[in-house]
């Protein structure tokens, strides 16, 4: 393991610092350019890339490589919750846990990887770093940045992110795969008629509730680790302004999705199975500006994983799991086809009052953080 001097005392400064900026989305830009300035004064090569006007992603890289492992965090938050009995944007601590808007979710893990960054330029270690706006919302930054070219020779990505963590008495979190998800809209078809003619027509709002008890025939997949797919009905809508029978009805759907199903092939089973059954449907994605999550799992037998594992993880108190919810994970895994985990501090309550950080573990993350780079920077692997 590598241990670094006063790390708990850096990690916690830069933790601080960051919470004490507000940065809900869509309003980023004052983090943005913290961590550009820090980075800059640092050494990195630091680049801006658009997402929108004033919310700006940023890419950085310290020495010269052939191929990279690449440190990810998002910067933004979620708004704070209005049970926080203290300024949400003060960290404060107790014992082993720190607690603030964003210690776990995810400015500690981005803490970490600017300790990493000062240890890089210090050990002259290549390494190429990224920060994403939005990934709150719709993973606008993620999905900009993997329209450009600075991640061709990036062969391992890791998120500070910690995932859902189901086990608090690891040194920290990792995650090998996540669930994706999407949203459906069910357009259902009927047939007006006169309500004193029901016998005339197809009311919409009853063909709705055969197509429910269609949903619940259907066999959904299961995985190993992220066990089943999960259809989640949102938003019922249907009605008439007369005496009539309504002849439309739609339908939205969130679908959590594991490795087996993507959005084109549940569609595909949901329109076969309504079409077997007599029922008009039609059936496309809510439309959104940047593509939805699939899900993904990473590859355990590729070189980077196995080397991860017995080198570095094998030193540690870990267990790698896999997080039931989506994140910016998911857009590098699918664009990019490189091997992509989270790795992060032990922590949790993500987007409520009593968020927290366990310091301990935020400073074995930037210890196994130095281990990687170190270790893993120049292992000979292809991408799929």
């Amino acid at each position: 393991m590598t241990h670094i001097p006063h790390t708990t005392e850096s990690v916690m400064n830069l933790m601080t610092s960051l919470v004490a900026i507000p940065s809900v989305f869509p309003n980023e830009e004052n983090v943005t350019s913290f961590i550009e300035l820090y980075l800059q004064k640092l050494g990195f090569q630091v680049t801006r890339i658009s997402s929108e006007s004033n919310r700006d992603n940023l890419v950085a890289e310290f020495g010269k490589a052939k191929k990279h492992v690449c440190f990810y965090g998002h910067m933004d938050t979620v708004p704070p919750d209005p049970e926080w009995q203290q300024d949400p944007y003060t960290v404060s601590t107790q014992d082993d846990i720190a607690r603030g808007l964003g210690v776990t979710d995810m400015k500690g893990g981005i803490a970490a990887i600017l300790v990493l960054a000062e240890y890089a330029v210090k050990h002259n270690l290549p390494v190429k770093l990224a920060f994403g706006v939005d990934e709150e919302n719709i993973s606008l930054g993620s999905y900009h940045l993997t329209q450009t070219s600075f991640f061709d020779s990036v062969e391992f990505l890791i998120s500070a992110e910690s995932g859902q963590v189901f086990n608090e008495n690891q040194d920290f979190a990792v995650n090998y795969g996540r669930k994706g998800r999407f949203a459906l809209e069910v357009n259902i078809q009927g047939k007006n008629a006169h309500a004193a003619r029901s016998d005339l027509a197809t009311n919409a709002i009853l063909e709705a509730s055969r197509f429910f008890d269609l949903l619940k025939t259907m066999n959904l997949p299961i995985h190993e680790k992220l066990g089943h797919a999960q259809v989640i009905p949102y938003s019922v809508q249907s009605e008439t302004d007369s005496f009539s029978i309504p002849s439309h009805a739609t339908i939205k759907l969130n679908v959590l999705s594991v490795p087996g199903i993507t959005s084109d092939t549940f569609i595909h089973q949901l329109e076969t199975l309504c079409l077997d059954n007599n029922l008009q449907a039609q059936i496309q994605l809510v439309p959104r500006e940047t593509p939805y999550m699939e899900s993904y799992e990473v590859d355990t037998n590729s070189d980077i994983i196995r080397t991860l594992e017995t080198r570095i993880l094998s030193n540690w108190n870990v267990q790698p799991g896999y997080s039931i919810s989506v994140a910016d994970e998911n857009r590098f895994a699918y664009a990019l086809g490189i091997p992509v985990i989270s790795l992060g501090p032990i922590g949790g309550d993500d987007h409520t009052a009593q968020e927290w950080v366990s310091i301990s573990s935020l400073r074995k993350v930037v210890e196994v953080y130095c281990d990687i780079l170190e270790h893993i920077s120049f292992v000979p692997t292809k991408k799929k």
